[in-house]
């Protein structure tokens, strides 16, 4: 891989980065709406007057982005009046890590090997009963599934809390506090895994069916290889190209959220705190956690980018004018 190449690629992610905040700070100006707080007998400060209503949006725009530079995200206005957004962000983004993470895991963990068995010869039957399932599963929105776990899980059955991130805000260290968090992350867990599981299974199972027909595949049963063999070292080996984009796509989940489920089991998270900063008007905050998310996203886009021109020989560089390989080049063959 040719520093030209990612030179080019981390430019034109800093120029998609500028035009996705010009879109969003635009938004926000032109939405109509006063900030609001809590305590509605109290004034909202800062946002949007007079730092930003007071002014054209091409100035208010250079004006944030100057202080963006000097990594100053500015303070809450109605969120929590005059608290640094920095460090708001700082105390929510945990437990949109830990949410993401664990979804990541459940999610990668169970994908691959039903995706795997989806893809098995000889099992029609399975593959069927699976693709309807899978349907019906990628259908439901998280915020149903949500609200049926709640209810079901912690509302009937009582096995499980219904809301919040255990003892002492989620923070406690240790194995024991581990432990003791566990049961309050299950249920977000599985609220926010269902929908993309669905279709990672569907794809991996897609991907794996289509590479059981190439040439490679074809000649290691020729060559006397079994099954499990042919589907686990040689088609989920070729498929990891589009596995790479896909795990990109899910990646900014990790930091963003889920602005629904969070809010639904009252996880203190980004998400939630985006969602309460927009109900409230609260300009700082908005901002700060749409930066955020916009180059979470852009950065694991550029991972996948990259690591796809590592795995897939056609994407490098086969001379110095940084093409592609020629017409002979092939993809990674057992």
């Amino acid at each position: 891989m040719r520093a030209g190449y990612v030179a080019r690629r981390f430019v034109l992610s800093v120029f998609t980065l500028l035009l996705i905040t010009v879109a969003v700070y635009t938004a926000i100006r032109l939405a109509p709406g006063a900030p609001t707080t809590d305590d509605e007998t109290a004034p909202a400060v800062g946002h949007p007057a007079p730092a930003q209503a007071d002014v054209s949006i091409p100035i208010g725009y250079a004006r944030w982005i100057a202080s963006v530079a000097r990594l100053d995200l500015g303070a809450s206005t109605t969120v929590q009046p005059g608290r640094s957004v920095a460090s708001m962000i700082g105390e929510a983004l945990p437990f949109t890590v830990t949410l993401g993470c664990l979804s990541f895991v459940l999610t990668l963990g169970l994908a691959v090997p039903l995706g795997v068995l989806g893809a098995w010869p000889g099992h029609s039957m399975f593959s069927r009963a699976s693709g309807w399932l899978l349907y019906a599963l990628y259908a439901l929105p998280a915020f149903w599934i949500a609200l049926a776990l709640q209810n079901v899980m912690a509302g009937e059955l009582r096995w499980l809390p219904a809301i919040g991130a255990g003892p002492m805000g989620g923070v406690r260290t240790g194995a024991g506090g581990l432990i003791e968090r566990a049961p309050y992350w299950i249920l977000p867990t599985l609220s926010v895994s269902v929908g993309s599981l669905a279709f990672v299974i569907r794809f991996c199972r897609t991907s794996l069916r289509e590479a059981t027909h190439r040439e490679y595949t074809v000649a290691a049963r020729a060559r006397g290889a079994s099954t499990a063999r042919v589907l686990w070292t040689h088609a989920l080996a070729n498929s990891a190209v589009p596995l790479i984009s896909l795990i990109g796509l899910m990646l900014p989940g990790i930091v963003s959220g889920s602005v629904l489920v969070e809010t639904i089991f009252a996880l203190p998270g980004v998400g939630r705190l985006f969602l309460i900063a927009a109900a409230r008007r609260d300009f700082s905050v908005v901002m700060a956690v749409s930066l955020l998310t916009a180059c979470a996203t852009l950065a694991a886009n550029l991972l996948a980018d990259l690591l796809n021109h590592l795995a897939d020989p056609r994407m490098r560089p086969a001379d110095g004018t940084g093409g592609t390989g020629g017409p002979d080049a092939r993809g990674t063959a057992p």
